[in-house]
C-alpha cells in the first residue's frame, strides 16, 4: 500500500511514511508472538496509531472488516481482492490489487486524489477546499487490515485459483470498472 506523495504535500509524506511505519512494525511485532494477549495489546496499540493518524477512515474500514466479505484471490503470477458491499437493495464489488494504494470509490477520488464531482465543481470551487484528505480509502485500509489482523473466515478468505479461474475473475472484474465508468458519466 505504499504510494509517493507529490513534491507539493510534504506533510502528506510524513503521515505515508508513519502509516508505513506503523503498520510494518506491527507486522515485526506480531510475527514472532505466540501469545494471544500481546497480540492483542499490538493491535490494540496499531488502531491508536491508525485512528489518530486517519481518523474516521480507520472507522469505516474496521466496519467494512465487521459487515462486509473480502476474498483475495491468488495465483501463481498475481492477486486480486474483492470486497462485496451487501446493502439491503443490492450487492456490488469493489476490486483492489493488494499492497497498491488506489481504489476506484468516490472517497478515493475526493478525499486522496482531490478529483471531485462535475456536479460539485459546478456548484463551488471553495467547497472542495473543505474535503478533507487522505492517505487512502476505507477499501484499501480494510484490506490491508484484513491481510494484517487475519479477522474470522465469514469475513475475510483467501482462495487460490487457476489460471482460467483468474481471467474469469478479470472479466468481472472489468464488468465491474465498466458500470462505475457508466454511472459517472451520467
Amino acid at each position: 500500500m505504499q504510494l509517493e506523495a507529490k513534491d507539493s504535500f510534504p506533510a502528506k509524506r510524513i503521515i505515508v511514511k508513519l502509516i508505513e511505519e506503523a503498520l510494518q512494525q506491527y507486522e515485526r511485532n506480531t510475527s514472532a508472538l505466540d501469545i494471544e494477549l500481546n497480540i492483542e495489546v499490538h493491535t490494540n496499540h496499531l488502531l491508536q496509531q491508525l485512528k489518530a493518524l486517519l481518523g474516521d477512515v480507520l472507522v469505516e474500514a474496521l466496519c467494512i472488516l465487521d459487515e462486509q466479505s473480502i476474498i483475495l484471490y491468488t495465483n501463481e503470477s498475481c492477486a486480486v481482492a474483492e470486497i462485496q458491499i451487501k446493502h439491503q437493495q443490492y450487492a456490488s464489488s469493489i476490486w483492489l490489487f493488494p499492497g497498491v494504494n488506489y481504489c476506484n470509490c468516490k472517497q478515493f477520488n475526493e478525499r486522496v486524489l482531490g478529483l471531485s464531482s462535475e456536479l460539485e465543481q459546478q456548484n463551488s470551487v471553495t467547497q472542495t477546499e473543505n474535503v478533507q484528505r487522505s492517505y487512502t480509502c476505507a477499501h484499501v485500509l480494510a484490506l490491508r487490515l484484513a491481510q494484517l489482523l487475519r479477522p474470522k473466515p465469514s469475513t475475510y478468505k483467501v482462495e487460490a485459483v487457476t489460471t482460467q479461474q483468474f481471467n474469469n475473475l478479470n472479466e468481472r472484474m472489468e464488468c465491474s470498472f465498466l458500470e462505475i465508468f457508466k454511472e459517472n458519466s451520467l
